[in-house]
């Protein structure tokens, strides 16, 4: 919920507070009374109310469990049409209708390897079949769509790959299990060269942006082109991802560098986050 109100701030306001600046932990920069005047206003009451209608948070967290809470959902909103075997008096899975056939059912695990064990089963094991049914049954059958979040291999953090410039994120590459990468439509591999100590990276002056940078790549795609690249400006206070001016862009560019320098610097409550983008004239942002 701190996440939700730190980017509705920023979204509706043009403000920008972090997460911890808003449960008011520094002895320097108190949470502002205008702060929360707006979050207990009307107007952030409707984004609240709809952000708790709109999630369920779930307490299942193993690999049975999410099926079943998923499939409840679903045969609760919705019918199950079976069919009889040839030869048998024993009824199958036909197809699934929704009550409301315009509702879109997501499914946000963040993230697959802290999964919850089941008896018998080892990390892979587990991670491998709770993959398994949310494609093959909550995909397939009922008509969820699955966001998986999935972290890399430690190994492509050593000295060696970051020589061999095997950095960036992979399908072989996944931690715990490389399986789950062949059950989903679309894999995206978010990197942070900041991480690496990177001092530049496709054109980008990572000493200047540091943490500020991420590079979305499309890694597997079945219904498309593969490899496509996009730079982001990326603000965790806020959880905002912006596209980036392309190298060649020097002025952008560097704005784009002096905003990022700007944030590191020591501040209370910045409020300008959108006010700078709109300055730039490069990003597009909705600010409703």
């Amino acid at each position: 919920m701190n996440r939700f109100q730190s980017w509705i701030l920023a979204r509706v306001d043009k403000i920008r507070i972090s997460p911890q600046n808003l449960r008011s932990t520094r002895n320097d920069s108190p949470l502002p009374i205008e702060i929360l005047d707006k979050l207990e206003s009307e107007e952030y009451k409707k984004y609240f109310d709809a952000f708790e209608e709109a999630f369920v948070f779930s307490s299942t967290a193993n690999p049975t469990g999410i099926l079943k809470e998923c499939r409840n959902y679903a045969e609760a909103n919705g019918t199950v049409y079976k069919k009889k075997v040839e030869y048998s008096d024993t009824e199958i899975f036909d197809y699934y209708e929704p009550n409301d056939p315009t509702e879109y059912r997501i499914i946000v695990l963040d993230h697959i390897g802290i999964i919850d064990l089941e008896r018998g089963m080892n990390k892979k094991e587990a991670i491998d079949k709770t993959s398994e049914y949310l494609a093959k049954y909550l995909r397939n059958r009922y008509g969820f769509t699955s966001i998986v979040i999935q972290q890399q291999n430690t190994s492509g953090e050593s000295n060696d790959s970051v020589k061999l410039g095997r950095i960036r994120p992979s399908g072989a590459g996944l931690a715990d299990s490389t399986y789950t990468q062949k059950d989903q439509n679309v894999l995206f591999g978010l990197f942070n060269p900041y991480k690496y100590s990177l001092p530049e990276y496709m054109g980008y002056d990572i000493r200047r942006l540091k943490d500020h940078i991420r590079f979305l790549e499309v890694v597997v795609n079945r219904d498309g082109e593969l490899g496509g690249i996009c730079p982001l400006f990326f603000d965790g206070a806020t959880c905002s991802f912006f596209e980036m001016p392309l190298p060649e862009n020097k002025a952008e560019l560097e704005k784009v560098y002096k905003y990022a320098e700007s944030l590191d610097k020591p501040k209370k409550v910045e409020t300008t986050l959108f006010s700078w983008f709109k300055k730039l004239n490069i990003f597009k942002v909705k600010t409703s």
